[in-house]
């Protein structure tokens, strides 16, 4: 069953949404706090008067797609990001004073000074602590308007004009303690204009009905329709972001990659470029998801010359999957192997009959059951269903071919409900699969053809072993299509075992595959 044709799922996860959100008393007061700090970076006396300070929001407070964060299985303070903009000539001013200027006047005001945590790489941070136990931080953003030659470079790589005149130069406190401006800049009012963009038609149509719903739940707040914020409405596309960007802390607390885990530009940028209209949380979810994970073919996520590639829309000279490169990265792996997580808990929610079941695994993903919540290390151990791990692997034969591995190949898999199922469900990853389902597993290599891969699937015991000697496979076996490309099995055992793909060409093996692992509960 797709995700949507599964009739309770999008009203539940649109529900589930709503809890991450953040309430409009909350909203209120975020306002009001950055607002004060405007007016105090900004007031008569201020040294900072004569460059007409402006202080606005950006990042996940502006695109509408803000939640709590998630670490280390605790759930955190809101994280408001903010713009302080001075209207000043970039040359005329040091990277360093310009920092510094905003910093001063920050600390000027008795409570900010106490409120200021040290100096940060790029931006200050005010942290409230408020009284019923729900926090912000504040990160001020010291800047100044890009120069005519940044502008420029902008407008001939592409950038729509209307996007590019909001660049923006900001400034790097570096670890020897320099300050430099950053390559490139930022742009965050250009992308989020861009977004806006993306976003603007499910707005208009679902905007009414969302104001007169917050209007008369919020009473207290709002005095009419008209008082309540655009800001606030929310539409399938930044649903689904805050769905995203939830489940990746709830399944990454605890894990050996928290740190690495996809940060939520990467989320916001990938889900806005896969968006094309979806009418409901669920259907905008599997649109994505199926448009991340076939990203060769779709194109929003490329491989150039090695090195992953993830283009700022409005600065596409800044590379968001930049840190997926850095030596010894798990970052990569870890994105796909989350998009994967995703997809599996999607289809295992929708499977279920009934919509308990389809909300306790949705609530236990997203961290938000009303029972006590689980910390994130216990979210993670659960989804592993208590499977046994690699046993003795004497029966895996050792390649008869001559061996100079000077090429690459990786192989990924999808899982599909059975053998004679054409559609994939979702990418196969750490996390268990059912028996009696289909993997379908693909070789990319950059061998020249012609050439021929050959797979080696190892089942280990114990259930495998019960089927006697032929069950227990360890040799080679040939893949489907021209030169062997793919290969589909059968989750028959449950254990933990192993396929490898191995690329032969001229009776010699050029390129080899790192055993995948593959989990059957």
């Amino acid at each position: 069953m797709s995700i949507q044709t599964q009739t309770t799922l999008s009203p539940i996860l649109e529900s589930l949404a709503r809890s991450l959100d953040i309430p409009p008393s909350k909203y209120e007061e975020a306002v009001n706090r950055y607002q004060a700090v405007g007016e105090w970076l900004d007031a008569v006396g201020s040294a900072l008067k004569p460059f007409n300070p402006r202080v606005y929001p950006q990042g996940s407070f502006r695109l509408g797609t803000v939640i709590r964060p998630v670490s280390g299985g605790k759930v955190g303070d809101y994280d408001i990001d903010l713009v302080c903009l001075l209207h000043l000539t970039k040359g005329l001013m040091t990277p360093e004073r310009l920092k510094q200027m905003v910093g001063d006047r920050l600390k000027e005001h008795k409570t900010y000074e106490r409120m200021l945590d040290e100096e940060g790489r790029r931006c200050w941070t005010l942290e409230y602590a408020e009284s019923d136990g729900v926090g912000f931080h504040l990160d001020v953003l010291p800047a100044c308007p890009e120069d005519d030659a940044g502008r420029m470079r902008l407008v001939i790589a592409g950038v729509p004009d209307q996007y590019a005149t909001n660049a923006i130069a900001i400034t790097e406190l570096g670890e020897n303690s320099g300050y430099t401006w950053v390559p490139g800049g930022s742009n965050p009012m250009g992308f989020a204009e861009w977004f806006d963009s993306v976003n603007l038609a499910s707005r208009v149509r679902v905007a009414d009905v969302q104001k007169r719903m917050l209007a008369e739940s919020h009473r207290n707040i709002y005095a009419s329709v008209d008082a309540v914020p655009d800001a606030l409405i929310r539409t399938p596309l930044q649903r689904a972001i805050q769905i995203l960007k939830r489940h990746r802390d709830t399944r990454f607390s605890g894990h050996e990659w928290e740190k690495e885990k996809p940060i939520s530009m990467v989320i916001t940028t990938l889900a806005a470029l896969a968006y094309d209209g979806q009418t409901d949380v669920a259907t905008t979810l599997e649109a994505i998801l199926g448009k991340i994970d076939d990203f060769s073919t779709s194109g929003i996520i490329s491989k150039q010359s090695g090195k992953w590639v993830i283009p700022n829309p409005v600065n596409p000279g800044e590379n968001f999957a930049n840190r997926w490169n850095d030596p010894g990265s798990n970052r990569a792996d870890a994105f796909f192997e989350w998009v994967g997580w995703v997809q599996q808990d999607l289809f295992e929610a929708a499977e279920k009959a009934f919509e308990s079941d389809t909300r306790q695994i949705l609530t236990e993903a997203l961290g938000v059951s009303d029972a006590p919540r689980a910390t994130g290390t216990q979210l993670l151990l659960k989804t592993g269903e208590s499977v046994p791990g690699l046993a003795a692997m004497r029966h895996k034969q050792l390649p008869p071919w001559l061996t100079r591995l000077q090429h690459n190949v990786e192989v990924t898999g999808h899982v599909r409900r059975s053998m004679n199922s054409e559609r994939n469900m979702y990418r196969l990853t750490s996390k268990p699969v059912r028996k009696g389902q289909a993997l379908k597993f693909h070789a990319k290599t950059d061998v020249p053809p012609p050439y021929t891969v050959m797979w080696q699937v190892v089942n280990t015991r114990p259930e495998a072993a019960r089927g006697g000697a032929v069950q227990l496979r360890g040799g080679f076996d040939e893949g489907d299509g021209r030169y062997g490309n793919t290969r589909m099995e059968q989750t028959a055992y449950r254990g933990t075992h192993t396929i490898e793909a191995f690329v032969v060409k001229d009776g010699v093996c050029v390129a080899k595959s790192e055993p995948q692992p593959v989990r059957i509960a």
